[in-house]
């Protein structure tokens, strides 16, 4: 629950965001191919991923505005502020966090035209190493090229 100023709790959907990167090694357990022409593969695949999450709080307000307590920062929020440090300040309040996930995936190539689609399942470990967060994901893309 969030509070506004005064105390009085205020309502609504809280967003955040994440910044993931993922390493992954991935092995062929199927394929057909036409020589030259035509390919198609299904792969499994699994390995380790690093997260930073960054979730809305007073203290990020505060570094943005570059200010100690709240009266200051309700005077600095009707000014102007350096949009030019905020990435670094959402960076500087980011929390971090490790996992490891899983995935599947089908590729198929035609001449110079790759289609690909991966099924990922993510684990991430939360700092006190008590609770683990998970969630899927589905990528799907078409790259030209040789």
């Amino acid at each position: 629950i969030a509070y506004d100023l005064v105390g009085n709790p205020i309502e609504g959907e809280l967003s955040s965001f994440r910044v993931s990167d993922y390493l992954t090694v991935r092995k062929e357990v199927m394929g057909l191919s036409i020589p030259i022409l035509a390919k198609a593969a299904l792969h499994i695949g699994g390995g380790l991923n690093q997260h930073r999450t960054v979730i809305p709080s007073i203290n990020l307000l505060k570094d943005i505005y570059d200010v100690n307590n709240i009266d200051e920062l309700y005077n600095e929020a009707n000014e102007s502020w350096d949009g030019a440090n905020f990435i670094s300040k959402l960076a500087n309040n980011s929390t971090p966090s490790t996992g490891a996930h899983i995935q599947v995936g089908i590729q198929g190539k035609l001449l110079t035209l790759n289609v690909f689609a991966n099924a990922k399942y993510t684990f991430i470990l939360n700092d006190d190493k008590s609770s683990i967060e998970s969630f899927p994901g589905l990528n799907i893309g078409i790259a030209y090229g040789i």
